[in-house]
């Protein structure tokens, strides 16, 4: 499989080269891939790309812990309660369709211009999607199983912790992993428009100031770490679910 990531890797280089060395490409669209790789180098080393791609980084995981932890909280109970789940789903199917823009001002009016905006917005954007995964991994949970673990008289902790989370642990894991890249989405959009940090920012920057080295080179950041997150949020899905299995 990773071979086939390389060779798609370097297909897509190969003809990004094929376009700009040339000048078939005016080079202010899309410049060369070593100005994008000199300016990433400079970026590292002589300006703050490092620093920006650290602080995106630790917002996206403290919103993805948080978002995860929300998730699950709130989608227990309507999860192992019918009536509950009938109650609430409009709710959750509202808060899945609510497009991120709406949030914005209300955001900035509560909390202001920064940092606390955009950790919210990235948790806003992904507890719906685990609220969703929570309710549907709790509903697959074999009935039988719980019915036992009540003519034994266990407690509804010991129901949860061992009847309930594992049954349900192959859902959840794939709820994570989507929910991590919608708290990705959520960061990046955040620093975009309330935040003058991170890689969100340095891109709305970059394209202000016509750099479009700069640009790429945060372009080729982002991609990075949305190709890590996808590996190994990936990996612990397919991990999650031989183990069940």
């Amino acid at each position: 499989m990773l071979r086939h990531q390389l060779a798609g890797a370097l297909v897509v280089i190969g003809l990004w080269a094929l376009l700009t060395y040339p000048g078939l490409v005016n080079p202010f669209v899309l410049p060369t891939p070593t100005a994008v790789l000199d300016a990433v180098v400079r970026g590292l080393t002589e300006g703050s790309l490092g620093d920006h791609v650290l602080r995106t980084s630790g917002t996206f995981v403290v919103c993805f812990a948080l978002a995860v932890l929300l998730g699950i909280a709130l989608g227990a109970t309507p999860g192992l309660v019918p009536s509950v789940h009938r109650s609430v789903e409009p709710l959750i199917s509202l808060a899945l369709s609510v497009p991120i823009v709406t949030y914005f001002a209300f955001l900035v009016v509560l909390l202001g211009y920064g940092f606390w905006s955009v950790l919210a917005l990235g948790v806003v954007t992904a507890t719906p999607t685990m609220i969703t995964s929570t309710v549907t991994a709790f509903q697959e949970v074999d009935a039988a199983l719980l019915r036992v673990g009540a003519v034994y008289t266990a407690s509804r902790p010991a129901r949860f912790l061992r009847i309930v989370l594992p049954g349900s642990l192959a859902t959840l894991s794939g709820g994570v992993r989507i929910a991590a890249g919608r708290a990705l989405i959520g960061v990046i959009v955040g620093e975009m428009f309330l935040s003058s940090e991170g890689l969100g920012a340095q891109i709305v920057n970059a394209s202000g100031f016509f750099d479009i080295p700069a640009y790429y080179a945060v372009v080729v950041a982002l991609a990075v770490i949305s190709y890590v997150v996808a590996v190994v949020f990936g990996a612990v899905e397919n991990r999650t679910a031989a183990y069940v299995t």
